[in-house]
């Protein structure tokens, strides 16, 4: 419990910074070494998410974004995780045949440039125990 609280606290501090990118990989390590993370946990790194990013991160944010797509495909290329393959994508390269979405990474979250819901990254790795609390 000591050390998820130090985690924690870390997140909380890089997100006061808006040092959201680092933030990032520490809620990526929380879950990765804390997992399941309870309902109170969830809750309160979704608050701290929310309030340092003036409501453009966080859990809460990402589940209302999921529920207007409506299924995870239109999900992630609306948060910046993957693109929709443009037309212009195809004649580049054939090695999209018959795929309409490409990873991209989490590139944008290198900048405060990010779309709405881009972080944390984690959701899409844990999405559906996210949702249970956030839906």
């Amino acid at each position: 419990m000591k050390e998820l609280n130090k985690y924690l606290e870390k997140i909380e501090d890089l997100l006061k910074k808006s040092n959201f990118v680092d933030a990032d990989d520490k809620t990526t390590e929380i879950f990765k070494k804390h997992s399941p993370l309870s309902r109170g946990t969830l809750i309160r790194l979704d608050e701290m998410w929310v309030e340092h990013s003036h409501g453009k991160y966080g859990f809460s944010v990402q589940a209302a974004i999921y529920n207007e797509c409506g299924y995870y495909e239109a999900f992630i290329p609306r948060v910046g995780w993957e693109k929709i393959l443009e037309e212009s994508d195809f004649a580049v390269s054939n090695e999209f045949a018959g795929a309409n979405l490409v990873f991209v990474g989490y590139s944008y979250g290198r900048s405060n440039q990010a779309p709405k819901g881009n972080m944390p990254t984690v959701f899409s790795d844990y999405s559906r125990s996210i949702l249970d609390v956030f839906a």
